[in-house]
Order: C-alpha cells, then sequence, then structure tokens
C-alpha cells in the first residue's frame, strides 16, 4: 500500500543472564498501515547474534544495528536497507566493549556505538562504509548502588538538537557524559540525582529541555539544557516508582506535550503530560499485563505508539491523541513475535 511504513523490529536470538528465555529470529521487517494501526510482516534478517538495538542514516537506506554479547565483545553492523525494508550486511566493525546495546548516527557520516561494559565508540563512514572505531571514550565513575553502580555503565548516546554535541547516559556513574562532536576534548561528566542510574534520554523537540530516564528509580530526571555551553542542571524530578524499577526506554511525542517512558519489573508505560515549558504533570499509566516492555517508538504521525514486550513475546500497539500524545484508548494489537527488545522506524523510507 502506498501509506504503509517500513518498521524493523530487533529480537534476542540467544538467551542471556537478562534474558533466559530469549528465541527471536533476528531483526524482523514488518509493513505498519498507519490508518489501521495493523502490522504484517515482510521479511527476517536471521545471520546476526542478538540485534538489540538500531539506527538509520538520513536517507534511511544505511542501516546500523548493534550484536550484544554479554560475554565478550560485540559488533556493530551496517546493513543496506531495501525500498521494502529488506536488509542485506554490509561490512562489520568490533564493538570495543561488552553488552553492546546501543547504536546512534552522528553529524558529519559518523556513528557512535555504547557498549554497557566498555563505554563508547565512535566510527566515521568512509566511501559509503563503516570504518574502524576513530576514537574510543572508557568512562570511570561509580554511583551509591552497591552492585548495579559499582563501576561506569554506559548505555546510550543522544545528540543535541543542534548537532553541536552528544550524550552518553551513564547507569553506574550517575551522570550523563557531555561530548563536542567537533572536537577531541575529553567529555565532562554532568551529574544527575544519586542512585537515578541513567539509562536513556530525550529533548524537547523545540524548548531548551531534556529529560533523563532513570532505570533504577523509574523516575525522570527534568533537566535545562544551555546550547550554549551544553550543559544539563536538573531542575526537577518525577517521584520513584521503586528502587531497582527497571526503567527502559524514554520518548517524546512530536507535539512536545507529552512524554512516555517504559518500565520492566512494573510492567507498564507511562505518559507524563508536559506543560508549555516541558515540565510533566499528570501521569496516565497503561499497564500491560506482562512482558517487561522495553524499547518502543512513536509513529511519525504521533499517531500510534508500538512497544516491544520481550517475555511476553509480542510488539503492542497502543492508539494516541495525535494532537496531545496520550492514549486514546486500550491497546489496539498484540503483534506475535519472538523476544522482541527494539522497534524503529528508518528514516527516509518512511517519507518518500
Amino acid at each position: 500500500m502506498k501509506n504503509e511504513l517500513t518498521l524493523l523490529i530487533g529480537s534476542y536470538t540467544q538467551p542471556e543472564a537478562h534474558v533466559p528465555g530469549a528465541c527471536g529470529e533476528g531483526i524482523v521487517t514488518c509493513s505498519f498501515d498507519p490508518a489501521t494501526g495493523r502490522l504484517e510482516k515482510r521479511s527476517v534478517f536471521k545471520d546476526m547474534l542478538n540485534p538489540s538495538y538500531l539506527a538509520s542514516d538520513p536517507t534511511g537506506r544505511k542501516v546500523f544495528a548493534v550484536s550484544e554479547n554479554i560475554a565478550g565483545e560485540g559488533t556493530v553492523w551496517q546493513l543496506a536497507c531495501a525500498a521494502d525494508g529488506a536488509l542485506t550486511p554490509t561490512v562489520q566493525q568490533n564493538s570495543h566493549g561488552a553488552a553492546t546495546c546501543h547504536v546512534a548516527v552522528l553529524p558529519d557520516d559518523r556513528v557512535c556505538v555504547t557498549s554497557f561494559f566498555g563505554g563508547t565508540a565512535v566510527y566515521r563512514l568512509t566511501n559509503g562504509k563503516l570504518a574502524p572505531a576513530e576514537r574510543v571514550f572508557r568512562y570511570q565513575g561509580r554511583g551509591v548502588h552497591p552492585q548495579r553502580q559499582e563501576a561506569s555503565h554506559a548505555h546510550q548516546a543522544v545528540v543535541s538538537p543542534d548537532q553541536r554535541w552528544f550524550y552518553v547516559c551513564d547507569l553506574g556513574a550517575d551522570c550523563v557524559w557531555q561530548h563536542d562532536i567537533a572536537a577531541n576534548d575529553a567529555p565532562v561528566g554532568l551529574p544527575m540525582p544519586a542512585g537515578h542510574g541513567p539509562r536513556h534520554m530525550a529533548f524537547h523537540p523545540s524548548l531548551p529541555r531534556a529529560w533523563v530516564l532513570g532505570e533504577l528509580t523509574g523516575a525522570v530526571a527534568v533537566c535545562d539544557w544551555n546550547a550554549q555551553t551544553g550543559a544539563l542542571a536538573v531542575v526537577a524530578i518525577t517521584p520513584a516508582i521503586e528502587m531497582d524499577a527497571s526503567a527502559a526506554a524514554i520518548r517524546v511525542h512530536p507535539t512536545g506535550r507529552c512524554l512516555w517512558t517504559s518500565t520492566r519489573k512494573h510492567p507498564a508505560l507511562r505518559a507524563y503530560q508536559l506543560d508549555a515549558s516541558g515540565l510533566p504533570g499528570t501521569c496516565t499509566e497503561v499497564p500491560l499485563s506482562a512482558g517487561e516492555p522495553r524499547d518502543f517508538t512513536i509513529s511519525p504521525d504521533g499517531r500510534w505508539l508500538l512497544a516491544a514486550t520481550q517475555q511476553a513475546d509480542e510488539v503492542v500497539v497502543i492508539e494516541l491523541d495525535p494532537s496531545t500524545g496520550l492514549p486514546a484508548g486500550t491497546p489496539h494489537q498484540f503483534f506475535p513475535i519472538n523476544t522482541p527488545v527494539c522497534v524503529f522506524f528508518p528514516t527516509e523510507i518512511n517519507h518518500s
């Protein structure tokens, strides 16, 4: 259909300590109908171990995926993405860390890969292909939780709205590392609340506001963002859910009026209404009966939220009010898929 979108779903293919029942197929390509919210399976790329996070270049034709290996160093793959979403491998590079869990695309044909054990590696595309890492950052630090914050544990890299900085959430060190993309300076550690365990963060689409999700508490640290210096300053924090809540992902609705988070040990999605300054207010909870919700995404038109629930072996589709970003009803569809962990709309394919 003309208006269908392509959705890529990454899955755990091999059991690990945190996903003992993993039995995913690899990267699953689906078609998504934004008129009805229906998903249909198209194809599967099976030749990759634990593709746990995905990103694409601005054209959507180059897809990058991390292969997560807890026991040893992981890899980052570059794949060519056809118009129908079919994937063909192009090149692989070492991730320079174990439990490689995130990949992001930086300006100027660069890619950033983050490993829970190891830090962050930055790669450049040379003649259109991912070259070996040009820089590897090893962070130092620890937090107050004796088991979960005994050392640095990098989890995600995010580019600032002005494309000048990238930030790495460090669960173990209770900080966000600020990197100047154009310089070779050492990163600057921006402190977060003690015991927060920064996992993922998001920027407001138009305001100088950022939010940092704490894996350990499930709370959201609300930050002022200084575009001139790149600094983040915590100005508020939402109530904690429980200790070791295993919060997973955070996304802002395209309208900038609603902030969504997911938690695994208390299986639910949460929608925070945002005021005109980007401060969270009323929280609406969308409980999921089981499944450890991990990553989720919001469709480009703001009407649908799709969440990967790894233990329930399904992607849950939830209809939203596109003007507010809040849920418009009960979950719309439960799409069966083994051990899903990441859901991703490649960029250009869905806007061509």
